[in-house]
């Protein structure tokens, strides 16, 4: 395991998931608008406690470093991100989301927010963590055939 390349994966790929969520949410209110303060159990945004949402894409992109190194995938470096953002799609944003809609009633927009644009956030993810991985290799496999 490389230290640095997971490092910098990880950093990149929480402020990519972050940024992405953030801006995918503001599509998701304006499609599907819901008031999420409103729904029960949800903290006040202004609870200190709500901080720490910013680390959720952090969190996720740990793990995703970690299965990344262990998983071999074929293609080009976009085909090996979306492959494996996809897949990160299918084990975290599918189970979470049936969780959420067989225990809780939450509105519509939630959902457009983590099924249809969980996949964006997580092939933009997986694009990202593979370019960390995967452009020192090809620029070491081209240095080899010159």
């Amino acid at each position: 395991m490389d230290a640095k390349k997971t490092i910098v994966a990880i950093i990149l790929g929480g402020l990519v998931y972050l940024l992405a969520s953030e801006a995918l949410g503001i599509l998701t209110q304006i499609l599907l608008p819901f008031d999420w303060t409103a729904i029960g159990g949800m903290r006040n945004p202004a609870d200190p406690m709500m901080a720490l949402m910013l680390l959720y894409g952090f969190v996720l992109a740990i793990g995703a470093v970690v299965i990344y190194q262990y998983i071999n995938l074929k293609g080009k470096l976009v085909q090996k991100g979306a492959k494996f953002g996809a897949m990160m799609w299918l084990l975290a944003s599918i189970p979470s989301a049936f969780v959420i809609y067989a225990t809780m009633s939450y509105p519509t927009g939630f959902y457009l927010n983590t099924l249809v644009f969980g996949f964006i956030d997580w092939v933009l993810v997986g694009i990202i963590i593979a370019w960390v991985f995967e452009t020192r290799k090809t620029r070491t496999a081209k240095r080899k055939r010159k």
